[in-house]
């Protein structure tokens, strides 16, 4: 076998060199063409890369981890290729591309509920059986392929550039499936379980973007015309989703490369340039007005002194070798939009940071599916004991509902770095149907999530105690579906002051005044225009770019929204457009900017302000009353609240009850809080919104139990050095 690879390399080489040499004398005689022009298809080899259990929280699975996957896939398209010099060229392509993958980890399970086929479909617990977890993908992709390319010898070449590319539609299908043994099913009566077909990957990354390299032979089949295999490598930068999943590929193809040349040139009259050129050359020659093919139309004039043959070869000139020139003007306008709503033309842009902290209250619930006990079936996010260690409640995401789900992990960080803490779990259920007075359901909800804090996080389980009831002893209305769905549940308490605290997050905002700028182009064209192209850039970083077949009535940019320009150096708005004539036109306007960055107001003691937002504290339901447990956390706001701060305090409720009712209630609980903390020398502003506003998900439990609460801004100007 070795020695049959040997010959078969050797084969290969000696056909190459055979190649080179015959193609030599082909391209010595080639002329030079402006770029070339064409199409490729190819293969595609993928290979997938990943370390995640589950595509998304909404999709069970019992995989432990997908961590490698392969496929195959098409791509085409077309391609561009211009000479920069003998050397190097660019390239660009735009094409389809075929992303799709499988992952098929075995797993061997045990103590695992089966049941006989066949009547009378007995159940049966085996200690070992073995099943494949099953997730395809289909990803497809329209990509845009800048490239550099080099000659490295004839027609051999190597290209390095960059895929940017769209995802179409991302969705996969997932399955486990039972191998071994044969002879018997799951509990379902199928050998299948957790399948999904055909769903949409959740938080597909739609951009992506690839580094690519690749090596290539261009083989002659025409005139400047070639024929070139080649191979390509792409290398991920970004993941499919928010999960760890990455695909690298490698593309086999041929691309087809037509030639594109300049114009012939035109041939003038030898009757012109032999006729009396000395007599021309002293009157203004006007034969030099016909050797100039590339000069402006504009410019080309009769010489009044002309004789009637010199006149007669100019208008020849005039009207029959150069173009006819459509008339193509551009402006634009650029005005500077406030909050408000009012315009100014040619805005000076003022970016300011500005200092914010926010706390997110902790709800102590988890909330269970009707008649269900199981973590996984709840919203809560969950680690195993490999990879919890990285969890930092420093790197939460702002979001009070993303921050809910994490709250297991964060009781148990908290745990951890306080070994003194205990924690007391109470499992309770709605008291209906099939959980009427079922507290062994209750306790079992308890026992769980027990189990977690101590098998992950390593919490000894003699600092968690496990209590069961049936109602919570400060239930929701048990006779609402809301409320039945509030009571299944598990409740956090603790003696120890610090773990069911908020988190707080703090953040540097940016903001401008004016926030918007809107542009205004101004285009006439004869010819009609074929392309309008418009690049927003500081300091040689793009922060915009626009381009479409005809121009807008207006260009919005939101500067708020990254990238932010972070220089004091002008931003530049460029604007180009091509008529169908060829004809372009290009303008550069600037806009100014400055910069208020927290060091450099403080240095010139200029008004900047703190920006503190708080909602830390959770009523009952139907309730204003503030408890023992919320005095800490307010405490803790009311000292943030200095001589000159401005206090706004917003009231919610939760969509139960009418509109006018939730309103008051949320007026009650506003005023609560004021009189808490009794400050009579404070300017607070108390905004009851209730129910006509509902800040989260309240066909969610928790969503409606976050919505039982008030937000606390303060705004504090900041002086001083």
């Amino acid at each position: 076998m070795e020695l049959l690879r040997k010959i078969l390399l050797g084969m290969i080489v000696i056909i190459i060199l055979v190649l080179i040499e015959f193609v030599k004398p082909l391209r010595a005689e080639e002329p030079k063409p402006l770029f070339h022009v064409g199409g490729y298809v190819g293969f595609n080899l993928n290979s997938h890369s990943a370390s995640f259990t589950r595509v998304g929280e909404q999709y069970f699975n019992c995989c432990p981890l997908f961590k490698k996957g392969s496929g195959t896939g098409l791509a085409a398209g077309a391609l561009f290729e211009m000479p920069l010099n003998e050397k190097f060229f660019l390239g660009g392509r735009l094409g389809y591309s075929q992303l799709s993958g499988k992952f098929s980890p075995k797993e061997t399970i045990g103590n695992t509920e089966v049941r006989d086929p066949n009547p009378p479909y007995e159940t049966i617990s085996i200690t070992k059986a073995t099943v494949e977890h099953v997730l395809k993908s289909n990803l497809n992709m329209a990509a845009f392929e800048p490239y550099l390319g080099f000659h490295a010898y004839e027609g051999l070449h190597v290209v390095v550039g960059l895929r940017l590319g769209y995802m179409l539609s991302p969705q996969f299908t997932q399955y486990e499936r039972l191998i071994n043994p044969e002879n018997v099913t799951f509990t379902d009566g199928r050998r299948i379980r957790n399948d999904y077909n055909d769903q949409d990957i959740p938080e597909a990354n739609s951009l992506q973007l690839h580094g690519m390299l690749g090596l290539g032979y261009d083989l002659p089949i025409g005139k400047n015309m070639y024929l070139t295999p080649e191979v390509r490598y792409f290398m991920p930068f970004m993941d499919v989703s928010n999960v760890d999943w990455k695909v690298a590929q490698f593309q086999f193809a041929a691309a087809l490369k037509i030639p594109i040349y300049p114009p012939a040139p035109v041939a003038l009259r030898d009757t012109m340039l032999r006729r009396d050129t000395s007599t021309v050359v002293e009157k203004g020659s006007s034969a030099a007005y016909v050797r100039l093919k590339n000069t402006e139309r504009e410019q080309i004039k009769v010489p009044s002194d002309a004789g009637e043959i010199e006149r007669t070869i100019i208008t020849e000139y005039y009207e029959n070798v150069l173009p006819k020139k459509e008339y193509l003007a551009l402006d634009f306008d650029v005005y500077g939009v406030t909050r408000q709503g009012e315009r100014q033309r040619d805005p000076l842009v003022i970016i300011e940071e500005i200092e914010t902290e926010e706390g997110f209250p902790l709800l102590p619930y988890i909330f269970f599916p009707k008649g269900n006990s199981s973590l996984s079936d709840t919203r809560m996010k969950q680690f195993d004991s490999q990879n919890y260690a990285a969890f930092s409640e420093g790197r939460l995401p702002w979001n009070t509902l993303d921050i809910y789900k994490q709250l297991l992990n964060i009781i148990g960080k908290r745990m951890t770095d306080d070994p003194a803490s205990e924690l007391t779990l109470t499992g309770t259920n709605n008291n209906t149907d099939a959980e009427n007075n079922n507290i062994n359901l209750s306790q079992i909800r308890a026992n769980n999530v027990k189990t977690y804090l101590t098998g992950v996080w390593n919490i000894n389980p003699r600092r968690i105690y496990t209590e069961a009831v049936n109602l919570p002893a400060k239930p929701t209305n048990p006779i609402i579906p809301e409320g039945i769905e509030e009571n299944s549940r598990v409740e956090f308490s603790s003696k120890s002051k610090d773990l069911l605290l908020p988190v707080y997050l703090k953040e540097v905002l940016r903001e401008s005044n004016p926030p918007l700028i809107e542009i205004e182009p101004k285009v006439q064209s004869e010819a009609g225009l074929n392309r309008f192209e418009m690049t927003i850039s500081q300091g040689g970083s793009e922060l915009r770019n626009f381009e479409q077949t005809q121009a807008p009535v207006s260009y919005k940019w939101n500067i708020e929204e990254a990238p932010v320009p972070l220089l004091e150096t002008p931003a530049v708005i460029a604007m180009k457009v091509t008529d169908n004539s060829n004809q372009e036109k290009q303008l550069e306007k600037q806009i100014s900017i400055q910069q208020k960055t927290i060091k450099t107001k403080r240095t010139q003691i200029e008004g900047d302000y703190r920006v503190e937002r708080y909602s830390l504290i959770l009523f009952d339901f139907d309730k204003a009353t503030i408890l023992d447990n919320h005095r800490q956390v307010l405490e803790y706001i009311k000292s943030k609240i200095q001589p000159n701060s401005l206090v706004t305090i917003t009231g919610y409720a939760d969509r139960t009850g009418t509109l006018e009712y939730n309103t008051d209630l949320a007026r009650r609980r506003s005023e609560e809080v004021t009189t808490y903390f009794n400050m009579p020398n404070i300017k607070f502003n108390i905004n009851p919104v209730g129910s006509n506003v509902l800040i989260f998900d309240n066909d969610l439990p928790e969503g409606r139990s976050y919505s039982r609460t008030v937000r606390i801004e303060i705004r504090t100007p900041v002086g001083g050095k």
